[in-house]
């Protein structure tokens, strides 16, 4: 009895101690809490990631379209990070191009790192989606791209994760360039038919592979009439397309371009790699006008009537002859006022007409270049 008195008396002192040891290691523990979280929490990783636009790239190898994006990752924290994984998400144009993980090693504390990270369209998958081929090649649009990351910090205790968007752009490999300020017009000796050249030209980047055939359609709103042209370019000779669109057209459609209208330009593909081809398709518009920003404004002053003019001279380098009749009340012509004015292409023209006529009621104003007569105008003096 006594032998279990004193075992029972061993365990209850061995209890005892073992309940004070785990009570001072929960102490330690909740002690080490104490300071680690709020420590933890005052050394957050301060990370810093940046894409560097102008470098994001498009190149190719023997089979993909390869997409280079250039990263600059900053650890501003006092501790390394560990097992740095990225879930990148590049979108283009609204095309989600790709979404997958890539790892980033670590970035030790005050360390700055950059790392290109390149994602591979092979050509024949990309081939068969026009969609993405379109906005890879010839758009140029901007690239938004997602960084999901997930690391270790903090000797692997802690783990953080964070969500990143930037925005990016290249210079699209296909590019068309339409000179719209350098068209060139020739009239017909009876000056009703004038043939118009416009310049163009398509440049491409030298690392694009394959070959294309090419179609040019120029259409100016409000004139039925297509100004077209069309060729082949074999991409390894490494070498730009230039060309001339023209067109003839009706002394009503001339002036109708010369007095401002919409330029639509269409570019038309067939872009092959071997045995793939695909049809692609780009268009864009601008504003065309050979007399830009044409401003007339009629007054009446103490000395007379005055008609202003100003306008930018697109119609290459001329004179212009700018008059007006004038008519009284009666729609009797009293007077008639000119002003000869010489411009280079793209210069101002300012011309101001005077009429010393009292009887000045209304009047017809004309701008002539080359002879034709490319702006008329019907108005009362104010």
């Amino acid at each position: 009895m006594h032998e279990d008195l004193q075992k029972i008396a061993g365990a209850y002192t061995t209890l005892r101690t073992l309940l004070h040891v785990f009570k001072v290691v929960i102490i330690a523990f909740l002690l080490i809490l104490t300071v680690m979280i709020p420590l933890a929490i005052m050394s957050a990783p301060k990370i810093h990631v940046y894409v560097d636009e102008e470098r994001i790239s498009w190149y190719a190898d023997n089979s993909s379209f390869i997409l280079a994006i250039p990263i600059i990752i900053e650890n501003g924290g006092i501790y390394s990070i560990n097992d740095l994984q990225t879930y990148f998400t590049v979108v283009l144009d609204n095309i989600t191009l790709l979404s997958e993980w890539n790892s980033l090693g670590s970035v030790g504390a005050g360390e700055r790192n950059e790392k290109t990270i390149s994602f591979s369209f092979p050509y024949a998958e990309t081939l068969r989606n026009s969609a993405v081929l379109e906005k890879i090649l010839i758009s140029g649009k901007k690239t938004l791209v997602s960084f999901s990351f997930s690391l270790l910090y903090m000797y692997n205790l802690i783990h953080f994760s964070l969500s990143i968007e930037r925005e990016g752009s290249w210079e699209p490999p296909i590019r068309l360039y339409v000179d719209s300020e350098n068209i060139k017009m020739e009239w017909d000796e009876n000056a009703e038919h004038c043939n118009i050249s416009i310049p163009y030209t398509i440049l491409f980047a030298d690392w694009l592979p394959g070959s294309m055939k090419f179609n040019i359609t120029v259409v100016f709103s409000g004139i039925s009439k297509k100004v077209q042209c069309g060729g082949y370019a074999d991409l390894s000779a490494h070498e730009d397309v230039h060309g001339m669109l023209n067109a003839s057209f009706s002394r009503e459609e001339v002036l109708h371009i010369i007095r401002g209208t919409t330029m639509n330009v269409y570019l038309n593909i067939a872009y092959a790699i071997g045995n793939e081809t695909m049809e692609l398709s780009y268009n864009f518009s601008r504003s065309v006008a050979m007399l830009e920003n044409l401003s007339i404004s009629a007054n009446r002053g103490i000395d007379g009537v005055y008609i202003n003019t100003n306008f930018v001279n697109a119609l290459g380098n001329q004179s212009f002859m700018i008059r007006a009749r004038v008519y009284n009340s009666e729609g009797d012509i009293v007077d008639e006022v000119w002003q000869e004015v010489y411009a280079e292409m793209g210069k101002g023209v300012n011309a101001t007409l005077r009429s010393e006529c009292t009887e000045a009621q209304s009047y017809d104003f004309e701008i002539v270049a080359g002879g034709i007569v490319v702006y008329t105008e019907r108005g009362r003096f104010g």
